[in-house]
């Protein structure tokens, strides 16, 4: 599967969405069920099983480069979250940022390269660093649960796999193992919807966090998914999860078909550099 990691070259970032890109701030408070979250509340335990858990996602899943060989083809609708760029106060900056520094288009299809590509190489950039590859910032990570609460049946049943070939943590070994299509070997964890805060990396939270190679609830409203090899995550849900999503003025987020390519030269406005 190694062509499939060299096909998945950078896809992108862009760090909080500016609300002319989302619309209206949609406020998740005001509907019933929903709830704020500070420190991360609740662990992930390893599954004692994968029966049951993930046969639907081998079901669904297709060995193309694109939104359906990663999130199943079982949905309403599809979104693309692009993961903030930072500047040098360590502040979130959006593609759309980015892409009016360089003279690029920002669009559902974008990838880092061409967008940070800018037409006038002497104007400084608005980034210092380039967004994360493979793991959602807890931040929007948090947000993003808050907004899929009411629309998960469980939140306190959840379901997480964490990349086999990461630095997890050493009580997960023992977890049950399954492989994707596509040939990404995961760890099954059970927990709470809220736990999506923990981060997957062994390493002190402070330092660095890893957020889940895919994530889902028990009742399979919603399936999200961040490949090691992207700087973008994908989810799949209902067409109201997913509009309450374009609507939150703190994910970058663009609605995407299924097919939606995610190769590096999948950005079909924005020359390669």
């Amino acid at each position: 599967m190694e062509g499939f990691a060299a096909a998945l070259i950078s896809l992108a970032g862009g760090r909080i969405r500016y609300p002319e890109a989302g619309g209206r701030a949609h406020n998740v408070t005001d509907r019933p069920g929903s709830a704020h979250w500070g420190a991360p509340m609740g662990d992930l335990t390893p599954a004692a099983d994968t029966s049951g858990v993930v046969e639907w996602i081998h079901q669904a899943l297709v060995e193309e480069y694109n939104v359906r060989s990663l999130v199943p083809e079982v949905f309403e609708d599809y979104a693309r979250i692009f993961h903030p760029a930072m500047d040098v106060d360590q502040r979130p900056v959006s593609w759309a940022a980015v892409a009016r520094w360089s003279g690029r288009v920002m669009h559902s299809r974008a990838q880092w390269d061409p967008i940070a590509n800018p037409v006038d190489p002497e104007l400084p950039p608005p980034f210092t660093e380039e967004p994360e590859s493979g793991s959602l910032p807890r931040a929007q990570a948090k947000r993003l649960a808050e907004i899929l609460q009411p629309y998960t049946e469980r939140p306190e049943r959840c379901w997480f796999a964490v990349w086999d070939g990461s630095d997890f943590r050493r009580d997960w070994a023992r977890g049950p193992r399954f492989t994707l299509p596509l040939g990404r070997e995961l760890i099954l964890l059970s927990g709470s919807l809220e736990a999506v805060t923990t981060s997957m990396n062994n390493s002190p939270e402070d330092i660095f966090h890893q957020s889940p190679y895919a994530w889902w609830p028990d009742c399979r409203s919603w399936y999200i998914a961040t490949d090691i090899d992207l700087m973008v995550t994908h989810i799949g849900g209902s067409r109201a999860c997913i509009d309450a999503i374009l609507t939150d003025p703190t994910l970058e987020a663009w609605r995407v078909p299924s097919t939606s390519p995610v190769t590096f030269d999948s950005d079909d406005q924005n020359p390669l550099p």
